[in-house]
This record gives C-alpha cells, structure tokens and sequence, in this order.
C-alpha cells in the first residue's frame, strides 16, 4: 500500500469514528443497530459496493457475502475480525478459570463441613476449561490457516496455565484428586501443534515428541492419554509408522525413556498400540521389559514362545508375571498345587478383570504340560476354573471332580481345603464348622454328614458363652437358612432381628440355600431353634455398658427372650427393674416392643 492510500485509509477510519461518536451521544444501541441496516437496505448497488471497497479486504468480504450471497450459500462465513475476537474471548473465559484457581476464596476451594480441611477441586476446573476447549477447536482450522493468531503458542498457553493453577493456594490446602486437562483441552492442543508442526515442515514424529516433552514437563496438570492416542489413532499407517520410528530411535532418552518405563501412561499405551499393529519383535519386547510392572504384559509374549515351543523361555517369563501379581519378594514363589490362588491375601479384593489371571493361568498350564509337569498342570487348570467359578459351588464342584479323576489327587485334597475356608470366610467372616460341613458333604453328596457336622458346630458353640458370641454372625446365618418361612412364625422377634441383617446375595449365598435344601438342612431347624432357646437370655446386652442412654438393641434382645424362654424373661426384668429402674430410656425402648414390663411374683 503506497504511502497516500495509507493516508487515505487512515483519513476514512477518522471519519467513520467521529460520526459512530456523533451518533452514540445521540441515539442508544438499538437505535444505531436500526441506523446500520436500514443505511445498508436503502444503499443502491453502487452504494454497496463503494462501502465494501471503503472496509477494506477482510472486512469488505464478509459484509458482501450477507448482501450480496452467492446462489446455494445459505451458511454465512464469519470474518476474520469476528474470529479473532472470538478466539479472544474464549481465551479470556480461559484466563478467568486459571485465575479464579490460585484463590483461596474461589469456586475451586471446597470446604465440605465447617471442621474439615479445605482443598482443592481441580476435578472442577478441568471439567470448566472442557467445555471452553470444545469451542476453540471450531475456530483453530481458521485461526492457525489465517494466521489470524500468529504469534500465539498452544503449547506455551499450557506451559502458563500450568504453572498458574493453585499457584497462590496455601501449602495445606490439598489437592486429593490430582489436575489434568480434559479430552477437549489435549485434542485442542494436539490439533494446533499439528496444523502448526505440518506448516512448518515438521515430521509426525517431531510434532508428537514436542508433546511428550510438554507432557512430561508440567508440574501439575498432564495431558489426557486417551485423546493423545485418539488423535494418533486417526492418522494414516504412514504417519504412524514414522511415529513409532522415532519412538524406537529415541527409547533411551528422556523423556520417551522414563514414559516407556511406566505401563500405566497414556504413552506406554499408545506405543504399545502402535507396535502391536506395525512391529511385533518391537511390541513384545516393550512387553517383556516391563513385567515386574504390569503382569499382564506377559501375555502377549508367553503366548508367542507357546506358538513356537519354547516352554523353557515362556516358565521364566511366567514366572517373572506371577511374581509381579501376587508381589512376591525376592526368592519367594507360588505353588499352585499348595494352596490356590483366590486364597492368597493379594487377591483377597482385587478389582481388576478375573480373565487375564485365567488367561495366565491356563497359559501356565500349557507350559507345564509341555515341560511334563502333570500333576502341575492339573493344579493350574482346577485354579484356572475357580478363579470365576468358585462362588458357582455346582461348577466348583464339578471341576473338583474331574481334577481328581486325573492324577494329582493329592493335589485336590489340599485346594479343596482351601475352597472350603474360602466360602466359610466369604459366608460368615471365618472358618467356621458348619460351613465346612457342608461344603464337605456336598462334594460328597452326604445328607448325614452335613447334619452330623452341624450338630456337632452346635455343640461347641453352646460350650461356652465367649464361643456363642463369637459364632453369633454364623448362626445368624445358619439360621436364616434353615429356617425360612418356619422362624417367623416359631420366633417373631428373633427373625424380625436377624432377617435385617445385610442379606446374603449373588451365586455364593444362592449356592448355599441350595446345598442346604438338596441335603435337608431344613430339618435341622427345630434343634437350631433349641440353641437360641437355651441361650437367648446371655445374647441381651447389658444396658449398664449400652453408651449414650440408646437402648433399641437391649430391647430387641429382651423380645427374642420374651418370644423364646418366658421364664428367663421375667427373670431378666425382675433384675433390670432393681439395677435400672432409673433408665427411662431403656423402660420406654421396652413398651416402644409392646413388651409387658410387669414383674410376675
């Protein structure tokens, strides 16, 4: 532009600001928006076209499409004016959430309860910048092919907002969750740095390692792993493979080094995702280096070295995984035919998928059976099928069976041990006899010998009163399940109590009521019953240590006596009436059951 067209120019936008000013003084915004266009709808062609010539080229060619419009273009193209402040905009929401986080006094400071610790929510603040992030990625196609932002830096913007977030928070205030950016947020930052990197000439790979680099050095918020892998997901196999290229070519140094020794990263992940398809040798060593750190990474490998025999390499490696699963210490191993695995105190409440450790397991048993190690491997198929089926007492069972058909009978005697502590714990929170009994007479298909073993529980749970208290929970248990419909009606009060106890669900309480039923348990009711007559009266708690003056559980276990020994009830409330005559709690709790509080003579 020559020297007088910029003076030209210049003199134009002084005019068109003195009269908007003139105007503003006068008329209000509704008016000026009707001056606009009715000024544009009243202009002859010529007229509009000498306007679009004074805006200017951006300018001019976003008023032209709304007054003159192309046929078939029904969708206006903002101007580059309207994106950049758009984009600014947005960026200024951005700003607004980053620095409402460093204050103490800000939404992102949570107090739950007055006398609780505040900490701080950047659970919140992630899920704010989501939805910001999500309009952003409409404007970068045009903002970075415009350079309408030329200067601006995606990555640095996180570099900043990184350092800013919870940066003026005191020391004690927590941050329980941990911060990350969002899907959106990672994908805006991806899409930028993409479209950047491919206008400067950059490879795929310089683009995605800039991004490791940035994600590994943020102090507070990390990228999201799994938009990271969406976006490469998406690229074409070319891309990909000059990807997972430069990943090998760089393994050794940071930050690709330290990511690649971590198998919960989003970069562990997307490397592994990438080898498995396009360079199997690279994927299963990647796998094989991190066992110790993820078990299930031998899986993939051990079956390799299965597909070609080599059974000596795939023990070690089995080995190595079932030493990172059950974190054994060094020197310390796992017998499968010892002891099974579902009873190992590291998988007592394990969360994880149960098919992996089948997998592993039944991988394992094929490397026994190719090393010749029978009695091994009829072991590891019994633990392959209770690792799912152990609470199914049918196919437990079944699969009981059929392992000591084969040769390692010895073996089974000693998991069935095991089985059956298993389903005692799980059933009423300890070994206890009479589950025993009837996981025993199960497998044996004996009605006599389940109800001679519980009859013997009986016996030494009524030896002693400490027994009887301890052993309450599985009589409560025993009870429900051999008594069914008859306890409501025998003993009202004992069944209204122990029937609000957390009721036993799934296939392991399933199992039992049917066991139970198939070996007559139900005819075990009447001498069951007879324990909680002789014995109700020492189950009332003593109001002199109930704490608190709350007495509903006394009361409860006075109306088990009352419906159960009538004797050893007035008995009861012949003391209670000398030693707590003055508990007016405990006598109102009492009438609250409809009890009669009357001492007989």
């Amino acid at each position: 532009m020559t020297g007088g067209r910029r003076k030209g120019r210049r003199g134009q936008l002084r005019q068109d600001k003195a009269l908007l000013e003139a105007l503003s003084q006068v008329l209000s915004e509704q008016e000026m928006q009707r001056v606009l266009g009715g000024a544009l709808l009243e202009m002859d062609q010529a007229g509009r076209r000498r306007l679009i010539k004074r805006l200017g080229k951006d300018t001019g060619a976003a008023l032209q499409q709304v007054l003159e419009p192309e046929p078939g273009h029904k969708q206006q193209r903002p101007g580059k004016d309207k994106i950049r402040q758009g984009w600014k905009r947005l960026w200024g929401e951005w700003n607004d959430c980053v620095f409402e986080s460093s204050s103490e006094d800000g939404r992102y400071v949570i107090q739950d309860e007055h006398w609780e610790p505040p900490y701080f929510d950047s659970m919140s603040l992630a899920a704010d910048l989501e939805p910001i992030a999500a309009r952003m990625r409409e404007l970068i196609p045009r903002v970075v092919d415009e350079e309408l932002d030329p200067e601006f830096s995606f990555s640095g913007a996180i570099e900043e907002a990184d350092a800013e977030i919870g940066s003026g928070l005191s020391e004690w205030i927590d941050d329980p969750e941990g911060c990350g950016f969002g899907q959106q947020v990672t994908t805006c930052l991806l899409e930028w740095e993409w479209r950047v990197g491919q206008r400067a000439g950059r490879d795929p790979f310089e683009i995605v390692d800039s991004i490791c680099n940035l994600d590994s050095s943020l102090r507070r918020a990390g990228l999201d792993g799994e938009a990271i892998a969406r976006f490469v997901r998406a690229l074409g196999e070319p891309e990909q493979q000059v990807i997972l290229k430069g990943i090998a070519e760089h393994q050794h140094t940071d930050p690709w080094a330290t990511v690649l020794r971590e198998p919960r990263s989003g970069w562990f992940a997307l490397h592994q995702e990438l080898a498995r398809r396009l360079d199997t040798d690279q994927f299963l060593a990647s796998c094989r280096a991190n066992i110790t750190q993820d078990w299930e990474l031998a899986l993939p490998p051990v079956k390799d070295l299965l597909g070609r025999k080599a059974f000596d390499e795939a023990q070690s490696l089995v080995e190595e995984a079932v030493t990172a699963l059950l974190q054994l210490s060094p020197g310390e191993t796992w017998d499968p035919r010892q002891g099974l695995l579902i009873q190992h105190w590291s998988q007592q409440h394990w969360m994880e998928s149960k098919t992996t450790r089948v997998q592993l397991l039944k991988a394992w048993r094929r490397v026994a059976a190719g090393l010749g190690q029978e009695d091994l491997a009829c072991a590891l198929e019994l633990q392959a099928e209770l690792v799912t089926k152990w609470e199914d007492w049918d196919a437990a069972l079944k699969a009981f069976r059929k392992a000591e058909g084969s040769a390692c009978a010895a073996v089974c005697s000693r998991l069935f041990s095991d089985w059956c502590e298993r389903v005692s714990v799980a059933t009423v929170g300890r070994v206890d006899g009479w589950v025993l009994g009837l996981a025993d007479a199960a497998h044996r298909g004996d009605t006599a010998l389940f109800h001679e073993a519980v009859r013997g529980w009986l016996g030494q749970v009524e030896s002693t009163p400490d027994d009887l208290k301890r052993s309450r929970r599985s009589l409560e248990t025993l009870t429900m399940m051999v008594g069914g419909s008859r306890l409501k009606q025998a003993a009202p009060a004992l069944w209204r109590l122990i029937s609000d106890r957390p009721e036993k669900k799934g296939k392991l309480a399933e199992s039992l009521r049917q066991w139970i039923k198939r070996l007559r348990g139900h005819d075990l009711f009447p001498e069951v019953l007879g324990l909680w007559k002789r014995n109700a009266a020492s189950l009332v708690p003593d109001p002199a240590q109930t704490r608190g003056s709350h007495y509903g559980d006394c009361a409860d276990w006075l109306a088990v006596v009352h419906d159960l020994d009538r004797q050893a009830y007035t008995l009861i409330l012949r003391d209670w009436s000398e030693r707590h005559r003055r508990r007016r709690n405990l006598w109102e709790a009492i009438k609250q059951r409809r009890l009669p509080v009357e001492v007989t003579p």
